[in-house]
């Protein structure tokens, strides 16, 4: 998963931020502009292709 995480990161999707709580590693993904973009893109390309109309 950390790969997959890094690479959202590198393309500006997600930020990461990474800390310890109670002594265990805690990793936070916050999704950016730039992400929700294009997971909107994505979900559109979804639909069209699926010929599912948005309500």
């Amino acid at each position: 998963m950390s790969v997959k995480i890094q690479k959202l990161k590198e393309a500006g999707y997600v930020e990461v931020e990474k800390k310890f709580s109670n002594n265990y590693p805690l990793t936070t993904c916050k999704i950016t502009p730039k992400g929700i973009e294009a997971f909107e893109a994505y979900v559109k390309v979804l639909q069209e292709y699926l010929n599912v109309e948005k309500k």
